[in-house]
């Protein structure tokens, strides 16, 4: 009798024994510096989440940047921006986490708004039409080391793409569409940090 309550006894302590590891496990790799499996996921990274296992961000370039700017819903997103002759700027759009050195993370600092600027025409085939103005949006854009959240850069850059989005939601429309950076914008803020060796 003695024996099997001894046998049960270390049976659930070593479950727990394996739970607990487990969580540690986890929470290592989570909490203090493990790599997400999605580029998207490096979002955090910009509310001051490090990475211990982030690749360093020394020698020569290329060194490759998440860029993460807000909707005008607020959310950050990434964005991939292609070089000015519209070729592929493979730095500026990483597939592999484990490849992002560096992070760039934006905020609308301020708005302007005109009368002239509005994009319409949405939900027109659909029997109603909804125009939705547009704000021409200055952003304050932080370039972070990814490993370590040192800030690089702090530069206020206002958006000059003001095309409309081909499409919006028609269930619940944005109150109003923010202005992004062209890729010839995004060039003074990241070439050399991306392309050179840090200095």
């Amino acid at each position: 009798m003695t024996q099997r309550r001894v046998r049960r006894g270390r049976i659930v302590l070593g479950a727990l024994a394996v739970l607990v590891a487990a969580a540690v496990v986890f929470a290592v790799k989570t909490l203090s510096g493990g790599l997400p499996d999605r580029v998207y996921k490096l979002e955090t990274a910009c509310g001051g989440t490090t990475y211990d296992d982030a690749a360093p961000y020394t020698g020569p370039g290329p060194h490759p940047v998440a860029i993460f700017m807000p909707t005008e819903f607020g959310e950050l997103f990434v964005v991939g921006p292609t070089m000015p002759d519209r070729s592929d700027w493979a730095a500026a759009n990483p597939e592999d986490p484990a490849a992002v050195q560096l992070v760039a993370c934006g905020t609308v600092e301020s708005e302007r708004r005109s009368a002239d600027l509005v994009c319409g025409g949405y939900g027109a085939m659909v029997g109603r039409s909804t125009a939705v103005p547009m704000a021409r949006a200055t952003y304050r854009i932080r370039v972070y080391e990814l490993r370590t959240h040192r800030e690089l850069r702090s530069v206020l850059v206002e958006g000059e793409d003001t095309r409309c989005p081909p499409s919006i939601s028609a269930d619940s429309p944005p109150e109003r569409l923010i202005s992004e950076l062209t890729a010839a914008q995004w060039q003074p803020v990241l070439a050399d940090l991306v392309e050179a060796a840090p200095r």
